[in-house]
């Protein structure tokens, strides 16, 4: 799933690569970003094993309760009922969509003015992006469809990018704690 978020993010900032592009042309910087056991490794030399808990973050998706009892139960904190709301949710197919649309047009229509004022011009679009405004303008005047592309040429892509990922996190999901949630991590 952090891929397709990691997408997301970066259509929602102003990029304008499709799926297929973004795995094409930023494979290297997410697989060195989520290389798991050199976080993992750094983290060893720097706190003591006992003090690092590694859990999946789908689990805390999936079930926020059991993922913060075994922080808790692992630091001896007493039970606490978390309530919590949906921060950074990341953008649905259909506004992905619509953002790349958006950006491709906006850019176009930036590079016609001189080089001082493509900057200004990018960086208020980057705002008016992250306001949410596009979102609202979205649901209001457009169609609700949308879609990612699932091309065979995509999968293949994606799972090159997911096989590093995977083998960035090979020592990780060893760890006796980290067994039981390895299915998350393949």
């Amino acid at each position: 799933t952090v891929v397709a978020s990691l997408h997301a993010q970066h259509v929602a900032s102003g990029g304008t690569e499709t799926y297929l592009e973004f795995l094409e042309n930023y494979q290297q910087e997410v697989t060195q970003i989520y290389n798991y056991d050199f976080i993992y490794e750094t983290y060893l030399r720097y706190f003591d094993k006992a003090k690092i808990v590694v859990l999946p973050f789908e689990l805390l998706k999936a079930d926020k309760d059991a993922f913060l009892r075994l922080i808790e139960k692992q630091f001896e904190i007493p039970y606490h009922v978390f309530i919590s709301k949906e921060v950074n949710k990341s953008l649905s197919p259909k506004h992905i969509d619509f953002y790349l649309k958006c950006s491709k047009l906006v850019y176009r229509i930036i590079r016609i003015f001189p080089k001082f004022m493509r900057r200004k011009l990018t960086n208020i679009y980057v705002l008016v992006l992250e306001s949410g405004i596009m979102l609202k303008l979205k649901d209001t005047f457009f169609s609700k469809k949308g879609k990612i592309e699932h091309s065979i040429e995509t999968k293949k892509k994606e799972e090159i990018v997911l096989k590093t990922m995977k083998a960035n996190a090979k020592e990780l999901i060893q760890i006796k704690e980290i067994v039981p949630f390895a299915e998350f991590y393949s």
